[in-house]
């Protein structure tokens, strides 16, 4: 039994178990493709009986979970370490985290919380940042950095070029392009005057 909590309330979060045979979910709508089961039961930590209604497959992180039990009268997700190692993944623990590990790729992550190993929740809506980038500067990185006084002299030679307008500011690369090395000063350096 993954843990024993005397408030039993419904927790979102997957739990990692190393007595649980196989993954189980109260969620039913967590299940990407849900098939219903026939009549069978799970023994819980207790010994008391659960009855499985259906069977599936559910996204953690983006990967994909297959062959997971719904169990509605669960009041936990349970992630099976056992079910995890049989295809090929390696758990790594430590006091505060750990994670599901294919080769040096990191899977899955998860933390500690009140004593349990449960999984990080990754929020559902993540904004990115962007920027927006002048047709301009988009064809002088397409073509190499070249200056866009030349871009402008080729629209007459290149057909379905566009047209387009020199960029406002500066491009960093070209800037750095454009540094040259410091000389070494000769008189400066100092030699070993005897053997080390």
């Amino acid at each position: 039994m993954a843990f024993y909590s005397l408030s039993r309330t419904l927790s979102s979060e997957w739990i990692v178990d190393s007595g649980c045979t196989t993954h189980l979910c109260f969620e039913k709508e967590k299940f990407e493709n849900f098939h219903k089961y026939r009549k069978d039961a799970v023994v819980i930590g207790d010994n008391s009986t659960l009855e499985v209604q259906g069977i599936g497959s559910v996204r953690i992180h983006g990967k994909v979970l297959n062959d997971v039990l719904y169990v509605p009268k669960l009041w936990m997700n349970l992630l099976s370490i056992i079910q995890v190692d049989r295809k090929g993944f390696s758990f790594e623990f430590n006091s505060s985290s750990w994670c599901i590990k294919k080769g040096l790729a990191t899977l899955v992550k998860g933390s500690v919380k009140d004593n349990i190993y449960i999984v990080d929740q990754v929020p559902s809506k993540i904004c990115l940042t962007t920027s927006v980038c002048s047709k301009g500067n988009i064809w002088h990185h397409r073509l190499g950095h070249l200056n866009h006084k030349s871009i402008q002299s080729m629209k007459d030679l290149v057909e379905g070029l566009p047209s387009i307008s020199p960029s406002v500011g500066l491009c960093e690369k070209c800037i750095l392009g454009k540094m040259h090395r410091q000389k070494f000063e000769k008189d400066k350096a100092t030699r070993a005057s005897q053997l080390l």
